[in-house]
């Protein structure tokens, strides 16, 4: 509450050591309505670069993205929390699970940082890591999913960022986390009364039987133990990385004999058949067969989600592994409950924390798993290598959709996957940064052949170091430099546009060996001084 002092010339006040999520702001016992330009919301988060954008010709998918940016943007605030209104905790769930969707949009080198500090100051003497940090309270407080954590930034930032000083400096703390883990467990299998989080969420979305916490604990188990063997031969702890591989192996046959079966993971529920898919559990002879069971559980399910939190991302990203982009691509665009679409349509502005839309938290970002199957399938910017030394760019084209634009201001510099369809076919823009090497994949229909300024797309000329035909792609090998293909003759308005709008003062820039002059303040571009293009 606050009481007016009654100055004439005016006041202003606003918290200082307090903020608040609110949608709607009442203001009661004045003597007559005051105007709402007398009062001014300010959005605050801690200060890092936005690194990503998304835009489509598809309406919904771009009111989805917006919604789950929004939600991410309202959790950086001194830790990631699961909300800014109601409790304000650093649930790990969210940096752990949402890592990716989070980079895509934000820089998080820094903050991460602060992350895994607070893991590791709240660690308990037998090694574990509670599932929030700055750590608060007991409930639900011991679980692979949140507190594993503290094993899985780490190493996704030095696969993201390059930065290998998490994992050098905290090895052997998370070395202890990774051991309690295995005394947890019961012939390598986790204990089922352990933790009451498994799929957080997924009762909401109307799943049933709900998918055991054994057997979620457990697929995470396993990949914290192949991280762990990763990091420790990367650090040159070989007798470590031995160890951890081989309780892996063991991990995985004890898994697989308990709840496999003819391609069937536990009851065949999306998690079931996802997170095995996608933490590398499913043996290579099996993995197609268990695939292609989940992409029939979706169909099944009339393309609802019916996830929760934690198996939402596999459930996504398998699907795009095994080349069913088209099944996520319908989910991402249903409108009935449980979907992002109803959401939208219910009129959010940021993203719920249950599917169902009750009366709990409306400002979540735990189910945002979308946006990073939105940046590394439509636009199809991936991390090739380390810190994106190499890039692999392969958006995924739908039939419906005629424009996608993405941008990704990576730890390397801007990637840029750029698309358009009219009737003369698909026309590109990929922008790779300095000192990368880039593999970028496009359909190519009915044995066509890229072109680039009129001329067929060949290797050793413009940047070019290889090009390969298969049955319906083209994969071209480039450096760095921007690259306009197409498969007609013509350089398509929009990509040109693009292009000018590149550089607004330079007068001179090479687009993969095409030279360009660009007239400041005429707004005209001219291509080797031939033909005019005019920017709108």
């Amino acid at each position: 509450m606050y009481t007016f002092s009654g100055d004439e010339g005016g006041e202003e006040w606003g918290p200082e050591f307090m903020y608040h999520g609110f949608r709607y702001l009442q203001i009661i016992g004045l003597d007559e309505a005051p105007d709402p330009s007398a009062f001014t919301a300010m959005r605050i988060r801690s200060d890092m670069e936005n690194v990503g954008t998304l835009e489509t010709s598809n309406t919904l998918i771009n009111q989805i993205h917006v919604i789950c940016r929004d939600a991410i943007a309202s959790q950086l605030y001194n830790s990631v929390t699961d909300c800014p209104h109601r409790e304000k905790l650093g649930w790990l769930d969210v940096p752990n699970k949402m890592y990716n969707s989070l980079c895509y949009n934000f820089d998080m080198q820094s903050f991460y940082k602060k992350v895994v500090l607070d893991c590791f100051d709240a660690q308990y003497r037998n090694g574990r890591v509670p599932s929030t940090v700055p750590h608060y309270m007991d409930v639900y407080d011991d679980d692979p999913n949140w507190g594993g954590a503290a094993i899985l930034v780490p190493y996704r930032t030095w696969k993201t960022y390059g930065d290998k000083s998490l994992m050098t400096a905290y090895y052997d703390q998370m070395k202890r986390l990774v051991d309690y883990y295995g005394t947890r467990s019961t012939n390598y299998i986790m204990n089922n009364n352990m933790s009451v989080l498994s799929d957080w969420g997924q009762e909401t979305a109307g799943v049933s039987p709900l998918v055991p916490p054994e057997f979620t604990i457990t697929t995470t188990y396993y990949y914290l133990l192949k991280v762990m063997a990763e990091m420790a031969g990367n650090l040159g702890k070989a007798s470590d990385a031995q160890s951890f591989s081989q309780l892996a192996a063991k991990v995985k046959t004890a898994f697989n004999s308990k709840f496999y079966k003819n391609g069937t993971y536990e009851y065949g529920q999306q998690s079931e058949q996802a997170m095995p898919l996608y933490y590398g559990l499913a043996d290579d002879a099996e993995e197609e067969k268990v695939a292609a069971l989940l992409a029939a559980r979706v169909k099944a399910d009339n393309y609802k989600i019916k996830t929760g939190e934690i198996g939402l991302k596999p459930l996504f990203m398998s699907l795009a592994k095994y080349g069913y982009n088209d099944i996520v691509y319908k989910m991402a665009n249903q409108t009935d409950c449980p979907s992002y679409g109803y959401w939208v349509k219910q009129g959010y502005t940021t993203t719920p924390e249950y599917w169902d839309v009750g009366a709990f938290s409306q400002n979540h970002c735990m189910m945002d798993h979308i946006e990073e199957w939105f940046f590394s399938e439509l636009g199809g910017i991936n991390n090739g290598g380390t810190a994106y030394d190499s890039i692999v760019i392969r958006p995924w084209i739908p039939e419906d959709m005629t424009v996608m634009k993405a941008t990704f201001n990576s730890p390397a510099g801007l990637i840029r996957s750029m698309w358009t369809r009219n009737d003369d076919g698909i026309s590109y823009l990929f922008e790779v940064p300095a000192n990368t090497a880039a593999t970028i994949i496009v359909p190519v229909d009915g044995g066509k052949r890229l072109q680039e300024n009129g001329g067929e797309v060949k290797a050793g000329e413009n940047g070019i170091r290889n090009v390969v035909y298969t049955d319906s792609s083209a994969i071209v090998t480039v450096g760095s430099g921007i690259y306009c293909f197409t498969e007609s003759n013509s350089l398509p308005s929009g990509i040109v546009q693009a292009m000018a709008e590149k550089e607004e003062a330079m007068p001179y820039y090479s687009v993969s060996g095409i030279r360009l002059r660009h007239e400041p303040g005429t707004g005209e571009l001219y291509i080797r001084g031939q033909q005019k293009y005019l920017k709108k």
